[in-house]
């Protein structure tokens, strides 16, 4: 599933959260895609705060992304 990351989908977003090898397609994103993808998941967390178990997944996708984001940005020469 290819997420659309000029706004990602809430949808998309919940599920690769469900995917639990999230990584394969993470790798596959730019830098700059996995910086927008925290954004959202950022704000769908803070929307879904109180259910425990999306924001679990949610922390748990965005741990993922941002790793995989140190090495993105390595590898597109992304630095700060």
């Amino acid at each position: 599933m290819a997420l659309v990351f000029n706004n990602p989908s809430y949808e998309a977003i919940l599920r690769l959260s469900e995917n639990p090898t999230a990584e394969e397609e993470l790798y596959t994103m730019t830098f700059w895609e996995l910086e927008v993808l925290n954004e959202r998941i950022n704000d769908i967390a803070n929307k879904n705060s109180d259910d425990k178990k999306l924001f679990a997944k949610l922390m748990r996708l965005k741990l993922q992304s941002t790793l995989m984001g140190e090495s993105a940005r390595k590898r597109d020469g992304e630095y700060r």
